[in-house]
Order: structure tokens, then C-alpha cells, then sequence
């Protein structure tokens, strides 16, 4: 067995990561090797009471076959202003590439806080990701949910305590995508405000 690498309140063990409440939190430094090898099969659970909150960088960026959960009382966020990221695609408080699981537990939150339009709070690089939502998705000046896919399908599930919001609600697009991809959306109730589907100009 490897073994455990200590990152501040973010510990590896295998290709398993976890985040807990201990000090120092929050852990401020990106979690996940993005578009590499190394970023594939990685499971990161952010439990309750911690925080991973970046300034302008991603905050979780991993490749294929990610499983990402954010407990209740977790936190995620990053404030992108004008890193491309790991993917050349922005600043994104988390980003997968294909057949990705993503999981916000009831009264988790997911943040994009930046100035950056191009950093969404989640970006599906590729294809195959099952987006869950029982809490808080939320981007100030973006798109909340983007799929880059040009092909395939991406699922969102929002259920009945989930919000997904962009521009507090009031001014942006919630969920949008590049080329033909589809993005496929399950909701309980309508709590996706502002919801109108696009693509980036």
C-alpha cells in the first residue's frame, strides 16, 4: 500500500482524496492533475466543514472516470480572473473530462466567484458525466454548468433541494454547451433559475 501524502486538510491515499475540517482550512491549492493520465480513476471526497477554496486557478480538475462529492457543509470554489486552466478552458471550480460522476450533497456548495466568463462552476470536458445536485451550484459571472462536448451526452440531475443559479439568479444563462453535445436535465421542481440552455458565440 502507498503511502498516505498529506496536502494541509487534503490527504491521498491511493486514488483516493480527501478533504476534511482540519487545519488549516481551506485548502487553497488546486486538488486533481487535470488533463493527464495521472488525473484518471481519482476519487475526491470533500466532507463536512471543509473548504477548497482557490483564487485564480481550478479548484478540482481530473480527467476520466472522476467521482467528485461534496458533503453537506462542504464548500468548493475558485475565483478565476484569467487562468486558461488545465484544460485551456478557464478557471473552472471543477472540471472532468469523460464518464465522470459528480455529487452535491444537501447543503454542499459549489462556487464560481470570479470575474473570468469563461470559468464555470462545473465544465464537462467530455462526455458520459452525471452531474447530481441536492445543494448549492452557483456562478457570479458565468455559465453554472458547461459541457464542451461536440458529441455524446451529459446528464444533470437536480433534485428537490438542489439550486443551480447563475449571476445571483437574475442575469445569466444556467446551463450551456459547445457544438452538438447534448446536456440532458432531470428536475424535481423548477430551482434552476434562469435556465435557458445556449451555446458560447
Amino acid at each position: 500500500m502507498a503511502p498516505a501524502t498529506a496536502f494541509a486538510n487534503c490527504v491521498t491515499l491511493g486514488g483516493v482524496i480527501t478533504c476534511d475540517a482540519t487545519a488549516p482550512n481551506p485548502f487553497t491549492t488546486i486538488v486533481g492533475a487535470g488533463n493527464s493520465a495521472a488525473a484518471d480513476n481519482i476519487t475526491v471526497n470533500v466532507g463536512t466543514g471543509a473548504q477548497v477554496a482557490v483564487g485564480d486557478l481550478n479548484a478540482i480538475s481530473l480527467r476520466d472516470n472522476a467521482v467528485i462529492t461534496i458533503a453537506g457543509g462542504g464548500l468548493v470554489s475558485a475565483t478565476a480572473v484569467s487562468t486558461t486552466g488545465n484544460f485551456n478552458t478557464g478557471g473552472n471550480a471543477i472540471e472532468v473530462n469523460n464518464n465522470g460522476t459528480v455529487t452535491i450533497e444537501q447543503g454542499g456548495q459549489l462556487l464560481a466567484l470570479g470575474t473570468q466568463g469563461s470559468a464555470e462552476a462545473v465544465n464537462f470536458q467530455g462526455t458520459g458525466n452525471v452531474l447530481t445536485n441536492n445543494g448549492l451550484i452557483d456562478a457570479n459571472n458565468a455559465v453554472a454548468i458547461w459541457s464542451q462536448n461536440t458529441s455524446g451526452l451529459n446528464t444533470v440531475i437536480n433534485n428537490e433541494t438542489g439550486i443551480i443559479e447563475a449571476g445571483n439568479g437574475t442575469t445569466s444563462t444556467v446551463i450551456g454547451g459547445s457544438g452538438a453535445g447534448a446536456a440532458r436535465l432531470h428536475q424535481q421542481r423548477h430551482n434552476s433559475r434562469q435556465y435557458q440552455p445556449r451555446q458560447r458565440q
